[in-house]
């Protein structure tokens, strides 16, 4: 499956990774898996990587994820997401995505980023920095 998810609870994070062409029934599989997943719910923040997408989803598409997170949204879980979208067009679908959440009263922040090191500067500031104030000078 080019769209897979690893969680890590003791991190209280989900990392989501997309790669190829995607179709939508992979789309909705992967995303109901991560939803049910137990360790779902002791993740506090979530990383959508989609740097290796060759493709996006369509309109009807987003609404019909928008649809499933407002049916499946378990109460405890990630509310902070950053999707990592550093082509023109992955970052415009996902911030068209942002707004349908965002308008349909999901109770989850979603930022769209161009790279990974802003997603991760935004997720976890504190950790960003310790990474910062490692690098020689």
């Amino acid at each position: 499956m080019p769209i897979y998810h690893q969680i890590y609870p003791e991190a209280g994070i989900l990392v989501v990774r997309s790669e190829g062409s995607v179709t939508q029934p992979e789309r909705a599989e992967a995303l109901l898996a991560w939803l049910a997943d137990p360790d779902y719910q002791r993740c506090i923040d979530a990383l959508c990587d989609f740097s290796e997408a060759e493709n996006v989803p369509s309109h009807e598409d987003l609404h019909e994820l928008v649809m499933m997170l407002e049916r499946h949204l378990p109460t405890r879980g990630p509310k902070k997401v950053a999707m990592v979208a550093p082509k023109i067009i992955t970052f415009g679908v996902a911030r068209v995505f942002e707004g349908m959440v965002r308008d349909a009263g999901i109770p989850l922040e979603f930022h769209v980023f161009a790279d990974r090191e802003q997603a991760w500067a935004w997720l976890r500031p504190a950790i960003a920095a310790v990474e910062r104030d490692k690098e020689p000078a």
